[in-house]
């Protein structure tokens, strides 16, 4: 089954899914989810955040992006090393 999505992404508040958000997700149905600094505590609450939202739509490859812009931004410098 083809789920058919709107043309825009969107945020979310925190670390992870509240039930308004939820609804939202599913009534609005974005192309994908951005995530921001405010979204990422740790590896493991960021995988569990994004296992939700993938399952929420039913697509292991739904998209979830990450507000990375390089230089001074850089939301995962504290989670990978180079």
């Amino acid at each position: 089954m083809i789920i058919k999505r709107k043309a825009f992404i969107t945020g979310i508040k925190s670390l992870k899914l509240t039930s308004s958000e939820v609804k939202f997700l599913k009534k609005q149905k974005p192309w994908g989810i951005i995530l921001f600094s405010r979204n990422i505590k740790s590896v493991n609450q960021t995988k569990l955040l994004t296992d939700s939202i993938r399952k929420l739509f039913k697509d292991p490859h739904y998209p979830i992006l990450i507000d990375q812009e390089g230089g001074r931004v850089n939301r995962l410098k504290k989670y990978y090393y180079f």
